[in-house]
């Protein structure tokens, strides 16, 4: 969640493009790379639990190179709060229709990315010819992303490859599709998820439910 101080500053001064995505999608994404990018050792259930929760911090705590990290540098600054999920998509959500706040679904870049695009330049007050948008659509393409060294993190996982701070094989940019979250949580889970999302207003709003 923003401080006061920095939401004020942010949604008066600058352009923004937020982009949220289903829930349940978003808890699979974020375990993987807690897993693989800042080294989480603890069950994809207890990281749901703490997700559901919005005890960002405590998801923090059990990720060895965050820990490493703040170890070395001897950080007087609480951990980072990476939650509560609806808290932070609100803020951005009831504020999408002043117009320096850009807000978009992952899931609408997925169905139709070059229209995404468009949106998105006008919004900036650019203009991009056809060409220029099959150009940029086949660059940000997810193919393209998870090929592209600026972007995929492959440096840095070699690097902690070999002085062994992660052990779990795998890619930053992994499948990226909508409703992923099928083919790795349990029924059970799914339901426990479903049933989160119902006392949550802003889900209905966004299609979620």
């Amino acid at each position: 969640m923003l401080s006061e101080t920095f939401s004020k500053l942010l949604f008066c001064w600058f352009q923004i493009i937020y982009v949220t995505r289903n829930p349940k999608d978003t808890c699979v994404s974020y375990y993987h790379h807690c897993r693989f990018i800042e080294g989480f050792k603890g069950e994809f259930n207890d990281f749901c639990d703490l997700f559901i929760e919005g005890k960002g911090k405590k998801i923090f705590q059990q990720c060895r190179l965050c820990l490493m990290v703040i170890s070395t540098i001897k950080s007087t600054v609480s951990p980072r709060d990476f939650g509560p999920f609806w808290t932070n998509v609100s803020q951005y959500w009831e504020r999408r229709n002043q117009p320096n706040v850009f807000f978009l679904k992952y899931e609408d870049l997925k169905k139709d990315l070059p229209a995404c695009i468009k949106e998105m330049t006008k919004f900036l007050g650019k203009h991009l010819n056809e060409d220029q948008i099959k150009l940029l659509t086949n660059h940000l393409s997810f193919s393209s992303m998870k090929t592209n060294k600026a972007v995929n993190y492959d440096d840095f996982i070699t690097l902690h490859k070999n002085y062994k701070l992660i052990e779990t094989d795998g890619d930053f940019i992994r499948a990226g599709n909508v409703n992923g979250y099928k083919g790795e949580m349990t029924e059970e889970l799914i339901r426990k998820l479903d049933m989160w999302m119902e006392e949550q207003p802003d889900s209905e709003k966004l299609g979620y439910r």
